[in-house]
């Protein structure tokens, strides 16, 4: 179902459940990916799962009380919807991941570079600092805020959501930075218009020029 490389550490569910470190009751994850020391719970939702599947999972999540990081492998993003809140649950970072062979490998791709030199790369001609609002990761010397999401991460884009809310916040120039193929659902979930920046092709860089020192 999953292949990763093995920089990528994953322990299949089953492992984990004989250890006892989650609760009995997150029942359809599929393992624990470490990336960056960063450990998420994994979950996949197929084309095959039936809605009360998806139900069942996004309960699950909620009721994950050892670890507020995770990661759904979703095959097809309409299944992510008003009706559901986007697979927003609150306290947990919630990323979603199309999981095609070309976005496998951008985990390890993102895993392996230096973010912030992607983002110079991005806004060059720019000096790139560190956010001083909790909602951007980066930020220009001309106070344009960048929320760096190479993959849907539900609990940033509600965070969003709630200082759109506000009057004073909702003021400030935001820029996404997330790949192609997440722009129609993120806009979709958000509740007001944001500026988006594809990012493939500076990750498609990075991987090409890595593969050649290789």
């Amino acid at each position: 179902m999953l292949g990763f490389e093995d920089d990528i550490n994953f322990i299949p569910s089953w492992e984990l459940k004989e250890n006892n470190i989650y609760t009995d009751l997150g029942r359809k994850y599929i393992g624990e990916l470490e990336i960056l020391q960063n450990k998420y719970i994994v979950y996949y939702i197929s084309n095959r799962n039936n809605p009360l599947y998806v139900k069942q999972t996004l309960t699950d999540i909620n009721k994950m009380f050892s670890n507020d990081k995770i990661i759904v492998f979703l095959e097809d993003f309409k299944r992510m919807n008003k009706r559901n809140k986007y697979f927003t649950i609150s306290g947990k970072s919630i990323q979603v991941i199309n999981p095609t062979d070309n976005n496998l490998e951008l985990i390890k791709t993102i895993k392996d570079v230096d973010i912030y030199d992607v983002v110079k790369e991005i806004y060059k001609g720019k000096e790139i600092l560190l956010s001083n609002w909790n909602k951007a990761d980066f930020m220009t010397e001309d106070k344009k805020y960048i929320v760096f999401m190479p993959f849907i991460d539900t609990g940033k884009l509600h965070k969003l959501n709630i200082a759109y809310g506000d009057n004073k916040e909702s003021k400030r120039n935001i820029d996404i930075l997330t790949l192609k193929g997440n722009r129609s659902k993120i806009n979709e979930m958000l509740v007001k218009s944001t500026n988006i920046i594809e990012i493939d092709r500076y990750l498609d860089k990075i991987r090409n020029e890595s593969m050649l020192c290789e």
